[in-house]
């Protein structure tokens, strides 16, 4: 369940009305659409606030105008209305940024949502294709490595770091290294970076720029054998002398 504070500092639950015992035995007052959301019902018995539930859940329950509340359709609207405010949470956290199915489900526990309700609503997502662990690793390592800003080691920490499968990462590094050759990558970056020391009215020892370079690429996450010889090879371009 996901708390709520009220006006008076007071914590509530969301998923459970105030005063929820008084509605028990009474029926259904009404079932009103909720423009926020799609196929969504706010649930009314006697006119107060009993949960909002989706259409679908709201059919699976036979929620009608006349149904009597009792106990088990109290906790079954309960839950329900858990699952759908997870997803809601789940929806507008996918509409920021992708996200990893692991990602995505540790975010939602933080919110106060329970391993019930997030473990459904995450699956339902990823069947849906909204969450996709191996386009989320693709795009991720694709948009970091162009320009050398970020090498293969680095990437597979940053991703592990986001919750992507070792498995997903392996594969993901293995089709996309290929592509760029790391040792031009890291030797245009030094490039850029030397052009811009030039400005600089501080001369440099050799071992003292070396150490720096090499330490510039290895934080970019640069094999160290890269490091060295991108590092030998940018030292001896006519823009560095």
């Amino acid at each position: 369940m996901n708390p709520r504070t009220t006006s008076r500092g007071k914590k509530r639950t969301v998923s459970e009305p105030p005063q929820w015992d008084t509605l028990l035995g009474k029926a259904i007052s009404s079932l009103t659409p909720q423009p926020r959301f799609d196929n969504a019902f706010l649930i009314r018995v006697k006119g107060k606030r009993a949960g909002t539930v989706t259409q679908a859940d709201a059919h699976r329950l036979g929620l009608t105008v006349g149904t009597i509340l009792t106990d088990a359709l109290a906790a079954d609207i309960q839950l329900a209305q858990s699952r759908f405010l997870c997803r809601t949470a789940a929806l507008r956290l996918l509409t920021r940024a992708a996200q990893t199915t692991a990602g995505i489900a540790t975010k939602l526990k933080r919110k106060g949502f329970g391993h019930a309700d997030v473990t459904p609503v995450v699956e339902d997502l990823v069947r849906r294709g909204l969450i996709n662990d191996e386009l989320y690793a693709t795009n991720f390592a694709s948009s970091r490595s162009a320009g050398g800003r970020t090498g293969p080691r680095l990437l597979r920490t940053k991703l592990m770091q986001r919750g992507v499968p070792e498995a997903i990462i392996t594969a993901t590094l293995a089709e996309i290294t290929p592509r760029r050759d790391q040792l031009s990558d890291a030797v245009a970056l030094l490039t850029k970076t030397l052009s811009r020391s030039m400005t600089s009215r501080r001369p440099v020892e050799p071992a003292t720029q070396r150490r720096r370079l090499t330490a510039l690429l290895a934080r970019r996450g640069f094999d160290l054998q890269i490091c060295f010889e991108a590092v030998r090879i940018a030292l001896k371009t006519p823009e560095s002398r």
